[in-house]
């Protein structure tokens, strides 16, 4: 009986720490959605111009900042 408690009381112990300590682990971070990732232009003739708005939205709980933005 004494071996079954000195087994459980640890065990115990790490379960319920980690109950208050992983909930406040999750570090805030921003997370970038977009409705739509690629779209075709079709065919483009010399001297027309084109163009595409794509849309996205932060969906994470810190703020979201654009540095650089590259075609690719």
């Amino acid at each position: 009986m004494k071996k079954n408690i000195c087994f459980c009381l640890p065990l115990v112990f790490i379960m319920s720490l980690g109950l208050f300590v992983f909930p406040y682990s999750a570090k805030a971070q921003p997370k970038i959605e977009f409705t739509e990732t690629e779209y075709d232009l079709g065919k483009i003739y010399q001297n027309k111009k084109k163009s595409h708005i794509f849309t996205f939205k932060n969906a994470g709980t810190e703020t979201l900042t654009i540095e650089k933005v590259k075609a690719g």
